[in-house]
């Protein structure tokens, strides 16, 4: 369970961190 928890916040840091570069100002 860890394993799959971990694979969604990297995906989820991945997704945010697209956004900052775009410039969408997610926070």
């Amino acid at each position: 369970m860890r394993a799959t928890a971990r694979v969604l916040v990297y995906s989820d840091d991945a997704g945010t961190r697209e956004q900052v570069r775009l410039g969408a100002g997610g926070g």
